[in-house]
């Protein structure tokens, strides 16, 4: 049974990779390596054009991070995780809370509470970090509340409450006896036996599970998808959209605080007054959101990529060479890769790749091209009598009847007015409506074009075998587990042997499939490149061009009926 559920694995896996939804997802990993990629090279410029070595100084902050300052690296992976994650299960919902710093500080101020009144022993440690986190919750719960309840968008009220504690810390401090910098952290009280990391990490990752599971396979997370595509939607349809707010908010403040509980145990140590700078800790989480597009998975290597450059960064510009780099080189190229990110979004939403395909294919569909020069010709003429309305027979008689009536005769004049303004609407909607079913039969001309080409063309015997391919395994799918569903214990190593020869039978059949998809691939590569070479000499040595590429993209769309054995 084993060898027959893995079959059925791999044909579903290979359904599920081709479905519209996973290739859109893969856009968007495209999308974020290709801006990352694209945000290393230009920091690599800035870098140069600083008089350092750009390249060189990547690959110190790499392997530093990955070596020496390995744990140091791992810790803010933890915390990368847990902000992102936050954030952008906040996004998720179109919420925008932006005082992740207020509730790390809220949270530090209850440390520093209990601290001073039980102590800073380990054994303190479980309370503390359930109060850190318990304090940053409430806040963001404030700031969901103030929401739903009052109206207050929440990048303000969260914005606000940053500062509120930033200053309620200063002052405890200060009234502590310490106003420069806190105490030290104990950093023991944040760490797995010996690990500096290990704790932080295995609560982040379990974090995303979690997360993961409950928005992806439960109720809740389908309310929640609900309420942030769609509010109204959601209100139609009886979902309690202030409940779901706040339980996602306070999601948002358990993570964050978490995370800062991880960074200033860990790594920060404590927090310094000397400015009045709100620690920029709660805002690091936005890029990671933005860069891995609120995917939950996606959050994890985006997070260890902002680690590495981060940790990597601040160690390499201590190195010999680099020491005229400022400590913020490493947001300066994060900054580069959100900017790069955004352009690719712009890149993804405008289907930039799809219309320079269908650019490239109207160049050889020289009836299609035609008939889309007809229909630009129609447009600009109805724009031109769009500017030609007021000089209508209509319109001027109307306009002419206006400066004949005398000026007292104010009633008449509006009637007019009203006659004449009418009259031109008309017109321009009749127009504009013209013009708008014209390119709508310009990007209808083009798509069925673009998408015969692609049928019937070479690409059309891929399409094909993969269509035929596919309806064999489904067929056969079916009938597995039509007999595995039902199938009578005494009667199973019978069962299993039918499925094993229905899984022969089929993988014979896709192999005879391939091989006459092959053969005629073959055929059909050497009549279009014997077809090219003839195109070329013919458009050298006649005139009539556009008579020469009919013939030439007749030719390209007759390549599957033409070679395609698969019929």
């Amino acid at each position: 049974m084993f060898k027959i559920k893995l079959w059925t694995m791999k044909v579903k896996t290979e359904a599920f990779v081709k479905s519209p939804g996973f290739i859109e997802k893969l856009g968007f990993i495209k999308s974020s390596v290709i801006s990352i990629l694209l945000g290393l090279f230009v920091g690599v410029l800035f870098i140069f054009t600083n008089g350092e070595n750009g390249f060189a100084f990547l690959g110190t902050a790499f392997v530093r991070a990955l070596s020496t300052n390995i744990e140091r690296t791992l810790v803010y992976f933890g915390v990368y995780i847990l902000i992102g994650l936050g954030l952008a299960l906040g996004f998720k919902l179109k919420i925008f809370n932006m005082g992740g710093s207020g509730q790390i500080l809220s949270g530090l101020l209850m440390t520093y509470i209990i601290m001073n009144s039980i102590g800073n022993d380990t054994k303190n440690a479980f309370l503390i970090f359930i109060m850190f986190i318990i304090s940053g919750m409430l806040i963001s719960v404030i700031c969901g509340a103030m929401k739903v309840y009052l109206n207050v968008h929440e990048v303000a009220s969260s914005i606000l409450l940053n500062w509120i504690f930033w200053y309620l810390l200063k002052w405890y401090m200060t009234v502590s006896g310490t106003p420069a910098a806190s105490p030290s952290l104990n950093e023991s009280m944040a760490m797995l036996g010996n690990s500096l990391w290990a704790l932080c990490v295995m609560l982040a990752l379990i974090s995303v599970i979690v997360v993961y599971i409950v928005f992806t396979f439960t109720t809740t997370g389908y309310k929640v998808k609900v309420i942030g595509n769609s509010p109204t939607a959601a209100k139609y349809a009886g979902i309690k959209s202030e409940y779901y707010i706040l339980m996602v908010m306070a999601i948002q403040g358990a993570l964050i605080s978490m995370a800062g509980f991880f960074y200033y145990f860990l790594i920060q140590g404590s927090i310094t007054f000397n400015k009045d700078l709100v620690p920029q800790l709660g805002f690091d989480g936005i890029p990671i959101a933005l860069v891995a597009f609120n995917n939950i998975l996606g959050i994890v290597p985006i997070a260890l990529f902002w680690a590495i450059v981060k940790e990597g960064a601040a160690v390499a510009i201590t190195t010999p060479g680099f020491n005229n780099l400022q400590p913020e080189v490493a947001d300066l190229i994060f900054g580069i890769i959100i900017y790069c990110s955004t352009l690719y979004i712009i890149f993804i939403k405008l289907n930039l790749w799809t219309k320079i395909k269908e650019k490239l294919y109207l160049e050889k569909d020289i009836v299609t091209k035609n008939q889309i020069a007809i229909y630009k010709m129609e447009i600009k003429n109805i724009k031109k009598l769009i500017k030609e309305i007021p000089n209508l027979e209509e319109l001027a008689n109307i306009k002419k009847e206006i400066n004949n009536v005398s000026k007292s005769d104010k009633q008449k004049i509006s009637e007019l007015s009203y006659q004449y303004n009418e009259l031109k609407t008309f017109y321009n909607r009749k127009y504009l409506k013209n013009i708008s079913f014209l390119k709508e039969s310009i990007n209808d001309a083009i798509q069925n074009g673009y998408k015969n080409y692609e049928l019937n063309s070479i690409k059309g015997l891929n399409i094909n075998f993969h269509n035929k391919k596919t309806k064999r395994q489904f067929i056969t799918l079916d009938i597995i587990i039509a007999k595995i569903s039902r199938h009578d214990k005494k009667e199973k190593a019978n069962i299993s042997k039918e499925c094993r020869e229905l899984i022969e039978n089929t993988k014979q059949d896709i192999e005879i499939l391939k091989e006459s998809y092959l053969a005629s691939k073959l055929e059909a590569k050497t009549f279009i490149k014997d077809l090219k070479i003839k195109y070329k000499e013919n458009l050298k040595e006649n005139q009539d061009t556009e008579k020469i590429k009919k013939e030439y993209f007749e030719r390209l769309v007759e390549v599957k009926d033409k070679y395609d054995r698969l019929h």
